[in-house]
C-alpha cells in the first residue's frame, strides 16, 4: 500500500515535467530563503505549551482549543489551501485515519489562512469528517511560529500560473503556514511535531497514530 509520502512523491513527479527548469530552481531557490529565516529553529515545537485560541470553523461555528482538549488530545495540522494539491492529498489522507485517530483517543482539526468560502467547499469536496478552521491573516500560524509571507517572486510565479494567493485568502495578504502537523496533549503541551520548508513532504498518519497510542497509554496522559 502506497504511504502518504509515496503520493506526494508520484504527485511531484508527474508535476517535474511539467514545470520549466527555471522555474523549478526559483522554487527551490525560495524554499532554501524561508529555511534561512529560522522558522524551523525557532517555531513552537515538542514540549512547547501551545497559545489558546478561537477560531471559527467552516460553517462559522467557534472552535475553542481549551473546549477540544477537555474531550481528546489533539492532532492540529496546517495546510495552506486546497489550491495545493499537496494539501488535498493529505488532508485525503487525514480522513482516511479518521477513525483510527478517534480510536487511539484523538480529535482532528485542521487550520488554514484560505477564506471561509474555500473551506466550506474544501470540506465538501473531500467529505472530511472534522472541522476546517479559519486563520485569518495567518495569526495563530504566526503565534506557533510556521506563518510567513509568500517571497514577491514567487507570487509572480503562482499569479503566472493563475493562482491569486491573496484572493484565495480573502483577505489581501500573501501570508501562508509551513505545513505542519502538531499532536498535543490534554495539558496543551506538543508531544510531537511536523514541520518542514518544503510542501511536498507532510507527517504520515501512521506516525500520528503512533504518538496518539502512547499519549493514550502514559499514566499522565503525556508521551514519555
Amino acid at each position: 500500500m502506497l504511504t502518504l509520502q509515496d503520493k506526494l512523491n508520484d504527485f511531484r513527479a508527474s508535476q517535474q515535467v511539467k514545470i520549466p527548469e527555471k522555474v523549478r530552481l526559483r522554487l527551490a531557490k525560495n524554499r532554501e530563503s524561508v529555511r534561512a529565516l529560522g522558522m524551523l529553529e525557532r517555531c513552537l515545537s515538542q514540549g512547547k505549551k501551545i497559545p489558546d485560541f478561537c477560531l471559527r470553523n467552516q460553517n462559522g461555528h467557534e472552535i475553542c482549543l481549551k473546549d477540544l482538549l477537555k474531550e481528546a488530545n489533539l492532532v492540529l495540522s496546517f495546510f495552506r489551501g486546497d489550491w495545493c494539491n499537496y494539501d488535498g492529498l493529505e488532508l485525503e489522507a487525514l480522513q482516511a485515519s479518521l477513525k483510527d485517530i478517534k480510536h487511539c483517543g484523538g480529535r482532528l482539526i485542521a487550520i488554514s489562512p484560505s477564506k471561509y468560502e474555500n473551506l466550506q467547499q474544501t470540506h465538501q469536496r473531500f467529505a472530511l469528517g472534522f472541522d476546517l478552521l479559519y486563520d485569518q491573516n495567518n495569526r495563530i500560524a504566526e503565534a506557533f511560529g510556521i506563518g510567513y509571507t509568500l517571497p514577491q517572486d514567487l507570487q509572480d510565479i503562482y499569479e503566472a500560473y493563475g493562482l491569486d494567493i491573496a484572493s484565495q485568502n480573502g483577505d489581501g495578504s500573501h501570508k501562508l503556514p509551513l505545513p505542519a502537523t502538531y499532536v498535543i496533549g490534554k495539558d496543551q503541551c506538543i508531544a510531537s511535531s511536523f514541520i518542514d520548508v518544503d510542501h511536498t513532504r507532510r507527517q504520515e498518519p501512521d506516525d500520528i497514530l503512533r504518538i496518539l497510542r502512547q499519549l493514550q497509554s502514559a499514566p499522565t496522559g503525556r508521551e514519555r
